[in-house]
């Protein structure tokens, strides 16, 4: 009997370490989500040394926080630190090997560097998890990479997947167009440059490319229409206005 009071004792002191403990942890949890979400108003105001120090502050106090880790990689990015930021995007999938935002971010960095193989990994390890929203960013980011390794039918093939996923991403169908123009297929690159514009009127690229390849195809009224929508939607002083104005002008 007298070895079990020792033994109470032992469990209590346990159990009021375990609870100390947590109490910590949780405080430290509470800071740093504190941390965190100033660091987003921060980012969101493109001041980004505060944010750089608020995500900073959150990781040291919760270097679990994967959230906190991806934002810091992309303000080190922002900051042109790319091997900074790399390396927290590494934190991020060590922590959740399913994050596939972070994946895909590391391949811009990569991309940004020149380096397209490693991009291309890194935007493949992205669509790995079949349960990520936003695959389409991704197939599209690897049509570019196959456009800098002039592969334009894989390219194309990847545009084609990203339309699939989401049909109102104009940013895809523009570059469809554009990559079908580049091997010589007008027809379907106009076709797409046209969808491209119903899906966003007031992108004033897709009129200007639309202008040119009218242009060319000597369908000057089509052109013409295309170059004003430009000079509308853009400043008068900006290099596409100036340009649309070259071809309205060289007719005259």
């Amino acid at each position: 009997m007298t070895s079990i009071k020792p033994m109470i004792v032992l469990i209590a002191a346990f159990f009021l370490g375990a609870c100390a403990t947590s109490a910590e942890t949780m405080k430290a949890e509470k800071e740093s989500n504190a941390h965190f979400k100033m660091g987003v108003s921060y980012l969101n105001d493109n001041s980004l040394q505060p944010a750089f120090l608020e995500f900073q502050k959150a990781v040291e106090l919760n270097p679990k926080d994967k959230q906190a880790h991806y934002y810091l990689g992309h303000v080190y990015f922002l900051q042109k630190k790319d091997p900074e930021a790399i390396l927290e995007f590494e934190r991020v999938v060590k922590l959740d090997p399913d994050y596939s935002d972070a994946y895909n971010h590391a391949g811009v960095v990569y991309e940004t560097d020149g380096n397209l193989d490693s991009a291309l990994k890194s935007y493949q390890k992205a669509l790995n998890n079949k349960a990520y929203e936003k695959p389409h960013f991704v197939h599209y980011n690897i049509a570019g990479i196959y456009l800098k390794q002039n592969k334009p039918k894989e390219a194309i093939a990847e545009y084609h997947e990203a339309i699939n996923i989401d049909p109102g991403y104009f940013l895809a169908y523009r570059a469809l167009g554009e990559t079908y123009l580049r091997t010589n297929d007008r027809k379907q690159g106009v076709y797409f440059l046209e969808e491209a514009s119903k899906l966003s009127p007031e992108d004033p690229v897709t009129h200007f490319r639309l202008g040119e390849v009218y242009q060319t195809e000597k369908m000057y009224q089509k052109a013409d229409v295309e170059f004003k929508k430009v000079i509308a939607l853009v400043p008068p002083e900006s290099d596409l206005a100036k340009e649309a104005k070259k071809h309205l002008e060289g007719r005259r």
